[in-house]
């Protein structure tokens, strides 16, 4: 769906008495729920698990704003 497609499906779903700093709003948060789904599929996101532990380590988390690195090989077997 183009963006001026969601922006009219998403007018068309609301009441007539809708203010405009409501469509902004709501306008903003499909913005932000897209953005978050192209980013979980490019790779862009942490797990919870990642997290907690970066912050018992007190380290700063990776940045993935190019996906995630491929893993590297430990040598275990």
């Amino acid at each position: 769906m183009t963006a001026k497609e969601t922006v009219i499906a998403t007018l068309a779903e609301m009441p007539d008495s809708v203010t405009m700093p409501e469509i902004i709003e709501q306008l903003c948060l499909e913005m932000a729920i897209e953005e978050g789904l192209q980013d979980i599929a490019a790779g862009r996101y942490y797990t919870q698990e990642e997290v907690m532990a970066h912050f018992q380590l007190g380290v700063p988390l990776p940045d993935l704003s190019q996906g995630r690195p491929e893993p590297q090989p430990t040598g275990r077997v």
